[in-house]
């Protein structure tokens, strides 16, 4: 606790124990924490008081600390009383960063608890797979999204990691526009969106069918098909929905329904997550809600899928609660990051596979294994959260005849549809080879390097699937 906050709570303290001493419902502060925006004191009554009557006093206890609201609830440290910082901070993504260490893989970090931890969101956890954001205008819902993609972008190697954005109202995202992790340009079109939800709805069918496994760590040690990670973020999921329509909504829910198993997860931001706009199954395969600040109590109800979260009592501006499966929700004040400053972060990506800060991160070797790193700190002690806690392991590699890069498998899945017709022309030298690699990765410069490998690798794959096609039929016993 810093020095200068001591004569500060020492005093609202005071107050407390004055208030409920004159209202004979006497009690004792015995400790609480300090947050970037929150202040939590915990009280213990006298035996005979009841917490109704300790709940009563809200407003009186509020007016005697000169705060405009005092939130009263229970937990195991006893009767908690919640009140806005006097004094709020912001909250620094590269400061948090730094502190929390090196992430699990497929990990994004969201912000700090008022309890002094970073919050930690593992999207291969079934709590975890899809992701709706909620809250009103200046609640910090795009700022979130944003947070959540740099961490990832800052983080991790785009051949582990890849993200696709839709950002309607083409603000969000556009300091990530170079980095190399962007499957394609952000999409502020809805028909674009359309488009590329379809393609992806046809790549998790593709994984499926081939077997192919996102790049994970596993109790055994052992490393799946490497095909990457691939993260939606909608940036208002209700304009898209209505201007998409049905379209839309079945894409996105089949999405959810079959997308976590592939490696594609989705994380939504919308102002309305009415059943009436976005419909009860699409909702109910969102398992983490992250909720920002709401107009009511039935909008906080319905945003978090559970009543008596009080998110409409939230303060706004970065202000959230996490809510997952039958866990207490998680308040938290979401991790900032200016757009000019992560627009510096993100240039110094030069090519694929770098990353734009000294953080140590998962990388894949020349044998195609994961490297191992050690755990994040702050979660090996206790006092980071994380919605699922599994230690990285150590990775052995496949075999080297059957081992393909994220990326190569990916180029595979673009060229399979126009394959069969040019592939004459590529292997006669009439194809573009550099404008092909551009169109494949749009950091590439040109057919040379990783770009080139990769590229090579991805028509070695598709040669072998037409190679065992023609095995396959030339095996097939003939008729007379």
């Amino acid at each position: 606790m810093p020095r200068s906050m001591r004569p500060y709570l020492e005093y609202q303290a005071d107050r407390v124990e004055a208030v409920l001493a004159a209202h004979r419902a006497p009690g004792r502060i015995t400790g609480g924490t300090v947050g970037p925006r929150l202040i939590r004191f915990f009280l213990n009554p006298a035996p005979h008081i009841r917490y109704a009557a300790i709940k009563r006093l809200s407003d009186d206890l509020a007016l005697a600390m000169q705060v405009p609201t005092l939130t009263i609830d229970k937990g195991k440290e006893g009767v908690i009383l919640e009140f806005a910082h006097p004094n709020p901070q912001s909250v620094s993504l590269m400061n948090l960063l730094g502190e929390a260490g090196p992430l699990p893989f497929a990990t994004a970090l969201l912000g700090l608890t008022d309890d002094g931890a970073p919050l930690l969101s593992r999207f291969s956890a079934p709590e975890v797979a899809h992701v709706l954001v909620s809250g009103t205008t200046g609640s910090g819902k795009s700022a979130l999204l944003r947070t959540i993609a740099a961490s990832l972008v800052l983080s991790f190697r785009p051949d582990l990691t890849q993200l696709v954005c839709i950002d309607m109202k083409n603000r969000t995202f556009k300091p990530l526009a170079s980095a190399p992790h962007l499957v394609r340009p952000a999409i502020d079109d809805a028909g674009e969106a359309i488009e590329a939800l379809h393609s992806l709805f046809r790549m998790i069918e593709w994984r499926d069918r081939k077997g192919i496994l996102p790049a994970s760590t596993s109790g055994d040690g052992v490393l799946g098909n490497s095909c990457p990670r691939t993260i939606v973020f909608i940036d208002e999921l209700a304009d898209l929905v209505m201007a998409g329509g049905k379209d839309a909504t079945e894409t996105i829910t089949r999405i959810a329904q079959r997308g976590r198993e592939a490696g594609v997860h989705l994380i939504a931001a919308t102002q309305h997550p009415s059943s009436a706009i976005l419909g009860s199954v699409m909702r109910a395969n969102f398992p983490l809600r992250l909720v920002g600040q709401v107009v009511s109590a039935d909008d906080a109800r319905v945003a978090s899928g559970r009543a008596g979260t009080n998110a409409h009592l939230l303060n706004g501006r970065g202000d959230f609660l996490a809510v997952a499966g039958g866990d207490r929700p998680i308040r938290f004040q979401v991790a900032y990051i200016e757009p000019k400053d992560l627009l510096s972060h993100v240039k110094r990506i030069e090519f694929a596979g770098s990353v734009s800060n000294d953080l140590p991160v998962y990388s894949l070797d020349d044998q195609g294994g994961m490297v191992e790193i050690e755990r994040n700190a702050a979660t090996e002690s206790g006092q980071g959260i994380n919605l699922l806690d599994v230690k990285p392991v150590k990775i052995e590699p496949e075999p080297k005849e059957e081992a393909h890069t994220a990326s190569a498998i990916t180029a595979a899945a673009k060229m399979a549809k126009h394959w069969p017709s040019v592939r004459e022309a590529y292997f006669d030298g009439k194809v573009n080879k550099s404008k092909l690699c551009r169109s494949l990765w749009p950091s590439a410069k040109r057919y040379e390097g990783r770009f080139a490998t990769w590229l090579d690798e991805a028509v070695g794959i598709l040669e072998a699937d037409i190679n065992s096609a023609t095995s396959t039929a030339t095996a097939a016993p003939g008729g007379d």
